[in-house]
């Protein structure tokens, strides 16, 4: 501890005094940034719980203990931002997916016409009237994936968990339409029925699209939803990447 103060006893009165002068003033800008971020840590947890800012508990928590509870949760208003949170398992699956589905919407409006003609013996006309149905049935699933899943969130109290079901099952309906399109397809199909299996196709895999760009952001940790949804888009260039390579 004495070899500590050598360079404290060896300043100047005056530079001693500068030292001081300078230590209190940066201790209440510090105080003052402190009790800033907590006000803003209980206003943002009572607005989350949609009370008012007047309440001064909510059940056994005190404001003090939500400032708590808010820095635990990495959410701390100005606190740093913990990019290696990113690599959760919820978002790892979220990413795995959504780069998943976009290469096989790679594939499908790459080469679904020409696997068509080539393979299955059809026309150019049906294979143009497949990109058109795949088209047509992944606006009409995007539109209908996130007016379903906004409905079904609202009525499970917020939790994303409905979210992630239609998400599935949007997935799954787009495989069925593949193995459908590879494994039931052939020459004698009718255009009809390969419109119709692009138009499943186009609805799942454009539908899924949709919901895992509001997943991203929405199972993202605090402060990093702009990273996580540009990790995504990061994912969306192994589609532009396979088109090169090819």
């Amino acid at each position: 501890m004495p070899h500590e103060r050598e360079w404290f006893l060896k300043l100047s009165p005056k530079e001693r005094h500068g030292l001081w002068t300078k230590a209190r003033k940066d201790g209440s800008m510090l105080r003052h940034k402190h009790r800033q971020q907590d006000k803003e840590a209980i206003v943002e947890s009572l607005h989350a719980l949609k009370l008012l800012p007047q309440e001064p508990e909510l059940g056994h928590l005190k404001k003090d203990e939500l400032v708590a509870v808010a820095c635990k949760d990495s959410w701390y208003p100005g606190g740093p931002r913990q990019f290696h949170n990113v690599l959760t398992p919820q978002l790892g699956l979220v990413f795995l997916s959504y780069m998943l589905v976009s290469i096989v919407r790679g594939a499908c409006s790459d080469w679904g016409q020409m696997y068509l003609v080539q393979n299955k013996q059809q026309t150019a006309l049906v294979a143009s009237s497949f990109s058109s149905s795949q088209e047509i049935g992944g606006i009409i699933g995007s539109i209908a994936a996130g007016y379903v899943a906004d409905l079904m969130v609202s009525k499970s109290s917020g939790s994303v968990k409905p979210r992630y079901l239609i998400s599935l099952f949007l997935t799954l309906l787009q495989t069925v339409g593949i193995l459908a399109f590879l494994f039931i397809t052939n020459s004698h199909s009718s255009q009809l029925w390969i419109s119709s299996v692009a138009f499943v196709i186009g609805f799942g895999m454009y539908g899924a699209i949709t919901l895992f760009g509001v997943l991203a952001m929405e199972v993202a940790p605090p402060k990093l939803e702009g990273t996580s949804h540009s990790v995504q888009q990061v994912l969306w260039m192994v589609k532009s990447l396979s088109e090169f390579c090819s």
